[in-house]
């Protein structure tokens, strides 16, 4: 949701691009997403805030280089948050899938002589 006074207007790409401006070079890689449509009511109720859904311009965001991975990260209550044991599962996924990434590439410290020739 847009943060009144804060983030009015901003889609999912706006935030990825604040926060590179902000750290001076291109920080991340990957993008949560949520996916879960928002019910009407709920959306009723923020809007009558001046609030509204960031939305998720993927276009923008894959043409910025970041992947995007989208679930349902959606719980709702008296108000609309992330669920975090769904996002924290969803993180803990692609740290996994990092490390693996990363342990299957020899380290240039540890390759053999008839690697290195």
């Amino acid at each position: 949701m847009w943060q009144p006074g804060e983030t009015i207007g901003f889609t999912a790409a706006d935030h990825v691009a604040a926060i590179e401006e902000h750290a001076h070079l291109k920080l991340l890689d990957y993008v949560i997403l949520n996916t879960r449509p928002i019910s009407e009511a709920m959306l009723r109720r923020y809007a009558r805030q001046k609030a509204h859904p960031v939305e998720n311009d993927l276009d923008r965001l894959r043409d910025m280089g970041v992947k995007v991975v989208g679930g349902h990260l959606l719980q709702e209550g008296a108000r609309v948050r992330h669920d975090p044991a769904a996002l924290a599962s969803l993180a803990l996924e692609l740290a996994a899938e990092g490390r693996r990434r990363r342990d299957s590439v020899p380290s240039p410290r540890h390759r053999t002589a008839s690697e290195t020739t």
